[in-house]
């Protein structure tokens, strides 16, 4: 949640993909995770639907 919210941040264009994080799913290390868990120590975070097209 902290880093979509981050992301949120960064922009105009950031702010419009993310402005519905309720449909936003995450992966990390390629394992889809909640909202809420930790991120440290990731070596891989996807989001999905992916934000830059592919």
């Amino acid at each position: 949640g902290d880093l979509l919210r981050w992301l949120k941040s960064r922009g105009e264009e950031y702010e419009n993909a993310l402005q519905y994080p309720d449909v936003i799913r995450v992966a990390i290390n390629q394992e889809h995770v909640g909202h809420r868990e930790k991120i440290a120590g990731a070596r891989e975070i996807a989001l999905f639907p992916p934000m830059t097209g592919g």
